[in-house]
């Protein structure tokens, strides 16, 4: 869930709204993508909490996670075209005389649409192809039983619910103790640094 916030500021970054200005099909479609991100958010926090019990949700979540960094990486792209237009501007802003300033701000209202037509041509069917991975996770949304968590604080106490009975978990305790040891003793406020490897399963 903290993943999708990412994705949300990297769409509301002035640049990359900038890049979309007066393309209105191409900007309905990433509204489209982010109210499909928005409606899967509200979900998030339910499927992290059944996953261990339920498999197909498990396996709903990994799907997602795919399409996330897919998602990811044409934001990367879209900003990076972004900011290349947006420097390319302030470049011919500061080499233009004063006397053609008037021209100057036409092209830099006009170029960012012009300069860039050929990219978000090709960049969109890519953005279809992510909405569509995420129009199939949302139809599977009630199949699975997932809800909405109303609350984050709700969220957090379903989470921190042991999923396991600790009674019945045994070793390791000699383990724990003495990494607590270790973490508590006067060396470890020293300037040498000491790795401690946990190996196993969580």
């Amino acid at each position: 869930s903290a993943f999708l916030q990412v994705l949300f500021d990297r769409m509301a970054r002035p640049e990359f709204l900038n890049l979309f200005r007066n393309r209105k099909a191409d900007d309905d479609l990433l509204q489209k993508l982010k109210s499909e991100f928005l409606t899967i958010e509200a979900v998030l926090d339910d499927a992290e909490n059944k996953e261990i019990r339920n498999p197909s949700v498990k396996k709903w979540l990994e799907e997602l996670h795919d399409t996330f960094y897919q998602a990811e990486d044409l934001l990367d792209k879209i900003n990076t075209e972004a900011l290349r237009i947006k420097v390319e501007n302030e470049y011919q802003s500061s080499t233009n005389t004063w006397t053609s300033a008037l021209k100057r701000l036409c092209l830099e209202r006009i170029l960012p649409c012009t300069s860039s037509s050929k990219f978000l041509k090709r960049i969109m069917p890519e953005i279809e192809t992510i909405v569509a991975s995420l129009e199939g996770c949302i139809q599977q949304i009630t199949p699975l039983g997932l809800q909405v968590v109303q609350s984050r604080i709700q969220s957090r106490q379903q989470f921190e619910t042991p999923l396991v009975d600790e009674t019945t978990i045994f070793g390791r305790d000699a383990d724990k103790e003495k990494i607590i040891e270790m973490l508590l003793s006067e060396d470890a406020n020293g300037d040498n640094i000491t790795v401690v490897p946990i190996v196993g399963l969580g």
